[in-house]
């Protein structure tokens, strides 16, 4: 049954010695699409142009919240010019980090708000990091996603990545338009938030990730992650939610091909 990664970072320099191994890999594990998302101008051209070159890759553009006091004034333009790629689906990762506030929060939150005007513009989801951040996210988000639902713009609107505030925030998130996107920590015993928003996220609203190289399952926790082994993410999943594991890849690859409007499953045109 198919599976998309619906985040990961695999143009980096972690797999510059066996990307054309950990492709396959995916693809024998039943990947049939990856997103991969840059976190600065540098790392967003990458991805791009790994897009380009790899049919199940496809690239979000964007300027990471720990990134964010970096970014020069021309930032936006450059992301722009990018995303006229055929290959880019989404603007991201952006948002806001708060835990290790390698950025003033004030930055944050103004490179945040601009990007999520850029995706607005280019009638692109956004992909949004948070972490420590609930509050102000959602204070950002909201009227931004009411202005799209104003100007008639198609949900959704964007997706949560690496979702980890409960179960009691899932729907606040749901309710502007977003995905929920859950990674590799959801197979970790002690990750109860995780679990619990990987329980309660509505099943049309749910997508899976592995944020690769980081947050790798269990299994292998402590070394290299990569969308192989997304697998083993999507078996926990079907437990907690008491699912088929296969009915669980057949609907998050939906859900996935929805929210970047991807085309059908195993094409890369």
């Amino acid at each position: 049954m198919p599976l998309v990664d619906a985040h990961a970072h695999i143009h980096g320099r972690e797999y510059a010695a066996d990307r054309p191994q950990m492709l396959e890999r995916a693809r024998a594990q039943g990947v049939v699409a990856i997103v991969t998302a840059g976190t600065d101008l540098t790392s967003s051209e990458a991805a791009c142009t790994l897009a380009e070159a790899e049919p199940i890759v496809w690239a979000a553009v964007g300027v990471h919240p720990h990134d964010a006091a970096s970014a020069p004034p021309s930032a936006g333009e450059q992301l722009r010019q990018l995303a006229g790629s055929r290959r880019v689906v989404a603007v991201g990762e952006i948002g806001l980090d708060f835990y290790r506030d390698l950025s003033p929060r004030d930055v944050q939150c103004r490179v945040f708000e601009r990007q999520l005007a850029l995706a607005a513009d280019l009638e692109l989801p956004a992909v949004i990091h948070s972490r420590d951040a609930d509050e102000a996210t959602h204070a950002i988000l909201a009227p931004w996603a009411a202005g799209r639902r104003a100007s008639g713009a198609s949900e959704p609107f964007g997706v949560m990545h690496c979702y980890a505030y409960g179960a009691e925030r899932v729907l606040a998130y749901t309710g502007l338009g977003l995905f929920i996107s859950i990674p590799g920590t959801v197979t970790y015993p002690k990750a109860v938030s995780v679990h619990d928003g990987a329980t309660a996220a509505p099943a049309d609203l749910l997508v899976l990730e592995t944020d690769c190289p980081y947050l790798t399952p269990q299994s292998r926790r402590g070394r290299r992650n990569e969308p192989a082994l997304l697998a083993e993410t999507v078996r926990r999943i079907a437990e907690l939610r008491g699912v088929d594991e296969d009915e669980l890849r057949l609907k998050t690859t939906e859900n996935a091909r929805r929210l970047y409007r991807l085309p059908a499953l195993g094409a890369s045109e």
